[in-house]
């Protein structure tokens, strides 16, 4: 009797030993394919930009608004200023995002809708927001 449950003991804890490993194998699949959307969502959200930039400034004007976000989040659309309300893509202030009529989203696609819409009513094209952002380090 005493030997079954030493065996049993033993199957259960070589048992749980695979049922670990298997987690394990488990959650490092779900990081890579993590990863692997997020890197296609991320070529998807600039893919987006150039068709909004192009088709409402022209294919010239695409440098200077990926300039701008650059200098704003790094195409990061969960950025944070830890000091203000700026968050975004754009680095939009809580009343930057009601000027345009949006709301503050963490949505990449309507980030870019508001900063397209932001830039057209207040600079005219991305390169005169970028010419502003030189003078005085925010657009």
């Amino acid at each position: 009797m005493i030997r079954f449950i030493m065996y049993l003991i033993i199957a259960l804890l070589v048992l749980s030993i695979v049922i670990g490993t298997h987690k394990a194998a488990s959650y490092t699949q779900v990081e890579e394919q993590k990863s692997q959307y997020l890197q296609v969502n991320y070529n998807e959200i600039q893919t987006y930009a150039r068709l909004k930039v192009f088709t409402h400034f022209g294919t010239d004007q695409w440098i200077y608004f990926n300039d701008l976000v650059v200098r704003e989040s790094n195409w990061d659309y969960l950025a944070q200023n830890p000091t203000s309300s700026a968050f975004g893509l754009g680095q939009f202030l809580d009343s930057t995002w009601y000027s345009v009529g949006y709301g503050k989203t963490s949505d990449p696609y309507i980030q870019i809708d508001a900063m397209v819409d932001y830039i057209e009513i207040m600079y005219g094209t991305p390169q005169k927001a970028i010419s502003h952002h030189n003078r005085l380090n925010w657009y």
